[in-house]
């Protein structure tokens, strides 16, 4: 009887012990958490103070139209890049601290999707990009509702467009059926679809992270200033971006889910179908789709055999996947191949391996400044006088997380990782420019992948290089780490935002107000069998209603072309009249010193505009 009250008084005793040690690691796991927060916020002071210094004196915030007359725009970045970086920081203090199961944060998605609406409509641009692709998705879409086929109007014989995306031709047909060539409307179209990114790219993210990770690297993605200057152009990026990833959703619903679910399986082909509408590299998601099944299917041979394959699930799903997929993709081709060219015929008809390298080589070498640089996509804007990064090798150095993280999910047969190669397979070889502007502009629809690797791929390579003996003892590094990267990024972003929303009100200058005026003036003054050579003929065509062609092209651009040369081809084509604007710098360069040489063969047109610098001249042989 005595033993056993000994026992008992040892086991309690011990127990007593146990619960003390792990009430004094608990609380100094907690005092670790609370000095791991504070050493985060006061971490972030010098880079936030350092960003705020050079914001002041950026051009975009100087410029003398924003200040004179749209002050209030200014204080209204300070507010949401403030409201970014303190959401990014609470974030990341809440994560440090193990505290996100209180009620108050399951209010932050909604704080962050607040945020992000009120960065996309300060950075609205009421006005048509002076881009031609704006004005040939909207005369597609005025080809659907008035020919019910897509048809090069600006062109004297209507000919088929054979090639045309229809997926955003399609969202835009009902608004032009209802209102005509409504640009603010078109616009507005186009908002909607990037305010859906947030719910659609947040519920992905949640496939494979956890809550503020997740949160985390959204709203990095979605303050890009490549996805906010293109939520109010009327372009396929945005939409592209959404059906792509609504169509990963479906497809690892449909993919990774039990049984054969014929409901997903229709979803998949069906954002397939979209995305592919959207833009030609939206093969990247069907081929992704093989990829991934086949990778599954390989896997379950090497676990059990070749023995009932072709009863296994993944088989049944690839086959479901592959038969309607090939056949339609069969029948686009010769239809294509029919009414004119064929994306197959323009695919082989070129150098595959040279342009491949060559676009290769241009892809890798903006891949760090487009995710880190503010200059980059002030260059790719089109901004004045500035110029892409130097020593851009540099630039490969802050990616090696991201390869590591890119190539860690295409181990795990990630159907995101295994999506962003082969899209971007897709753009080498499709591509017919290797011009990194080009290519940086078709690679933007990936910045929200590319992200998710680095922030990911950072937050695992920080784990696995700290040093074996000192793994239990990381604390909360890795949180404090992934939060001062994802604030260098929103900074990065914020940076390159402040163009985008000067340029939102500010406009696009006098000289694109001169030639929308003169389109303007063209529509109801000249003659309707007019044909006008013009540096933006598709614009030009929109508001004017005049079919034309591009005033100057391919050889001609060269400034040692012979006058006699542009003259006979501007004959040859039959053209009337010639549309002059200061917008171009090869019209500017040589087609009016041409004008000045040969004054004879050109009839000077009085257009009223404000700054005198679009004129129309009749041309005469």
């Amino acid at each position: 009887m005595k033993q056993v009250k000994v026992r008992k008084k040892r086991t309690s005793q011990r127990r007593t012990h146990s619960n003390n040690k792990a009430r004094i690691k608990r609380a100094r796991q907690r005092a670790c958490d609370r000095w791991s927060a504070l050493f985060f916020a006061v971490a972030t002071i010098a880079p936030v103070l350092y960003f705020l210094g050079n914001f002041t004196k950026a051009s975009a915030i100087r410029d003398p139209l924003i200040v004179e007359e749209h002050s209030v725009i200014v204080y209204s970045q300070y507010l949401l890049f403030l409201g970014v970086l303190f959401l990014v920081g609470l974030i990341t203090v809440r994560w440090i601290r193990r505290s996100l199961r209180a009620p108050i944060d399951q209010y932050f998605p909604v704080l962050a999707f607040i945020i992000l609406t009120a960065y996309y409509i300060l950075a609205f641009q009421h006005q048509l990009s002076p881009n031609g692709d704006n004005a040939e998705y909207i005369i597609n879409a005025k080809s659907l509702v008035e020919h019910g086929q897509a048809l090069r109007l600006n062109t004297p014989h209507n000919t088929p467009n054979s090639l045309a995306s229809l997926g955003l031709p399609l969202l835009l047909a009902p608004i032009y059926h209802l209102w005509g060539v409504d640009i603010f409307k078109m616009k507005c179209l186009i908002l909607a679809l990037a305010l859906c990114l947030f719910p659609a790219y947040y519920s992905l993210l949640r496939h494979h992270l956890n809550r503020p990770k997740a949160l985390l690297i959204a709203m990095v993605s979605l303050t890009s200033p490549y996805l906010v200057a293109s939520s109010s152009v009327i372009m396929t990026e945005i939409p592209y971006m959404l059906a792509a990833i609504l169509g990963l959703i479906a497809s690892i619903k449909f993919c990774e889910g039990e049984g054969l679910n014929w409901k997903w399986g229709v979803a998949t082909l069906l954002a397939a179908l979209v995305v592919f509408q959207m833009r030609i590299i939206g093969i990247g998601l069907l081929l992704a789709i093989f990829l991934h099944l086949t990778i599954r299917c390989f896997r379950r041979v090497q676990r059990d055999g070749w023995k009932d394959l072709w009863h296994q699930e993944e088989a049944k799903k690839l086959l479901l996947m592959a038969a309607p997929s090939f056949s339609a993709l069969l029948l686009l081709q010769l239809w294509q191949g029919h009414v004119g060219t064929s994306q197959a015929s323009v695919l082989f008809q070129s150098d595959l391996i040279s342009s491949s390298i060559s676009n290769f080589r241009g892809s890798l070498a903006m891949l760090g400044p487009m995710l880190f640089s503010p200059d980059a996509f002030r260059w790719a804007s089109f901004a004045m006088g500035a110029q892409p990064p130097s020593l851009q090798v540099w630039w490969l150095i802050p990616c090696i997380p991201l390869f590591y993280g890119w190539i860690k999910s295409l181990k795990a047969n990630h159907l995101v990782a295994v999506f962003t190669l082969t899209t971007l397979v897709a753009i080498w070889v499709g591509s017919r420019t290797a011009q990194e502007m080009v290519l940086l502009r078709y690679m933007l629809v990936l910045i929200p992948f590319l992200l998710y690797f680095l922030i990911d791929g950072t937050h695992q390579l920080i784990i696995r290089l700290w040093p074996k003996s000192l793994r239990k003892s990381l604390g909360r590094w890795p949180q404090i780490m992934l939060g001062l990267l994802c604030l260098h990024l929103v900074l990065a972003n914020a940076d390159g935002n402040s163009y985008t929303i000067a340029r939102a009100h500010v406009g696009f200058g006098p000289r694109y107000d001169d030639m929308m005026l003169a389109a303007d003036w063209a529509n109801d003054h000249l003659p309707r069998d007019a044909y006008v050579a013009s540096a933006k003929p598709r614009i030009f065509y929109l508001f004017a209603e005049r079919k034309g062609m591009r005033i100057l092209s391919g050889k001609l651009k060269d400034p040692e072309t012979p006058d006699e040369t542009i003259l006979n081809h501007w004959f040859s084509h039959g053209v009337t009249h010639i549309m002059v604007d200061k917008l171009s710098t090869s019209v500017r360069e040589i087609v009016m010193p041409l004008i000045d040489r040969h004054q004879n063969n050109f009839q000077k047109i009085p257009i009223a505009n404000s700054n005198g610098s679009a004129t129309i001249y009749k041309l005469h042989d």
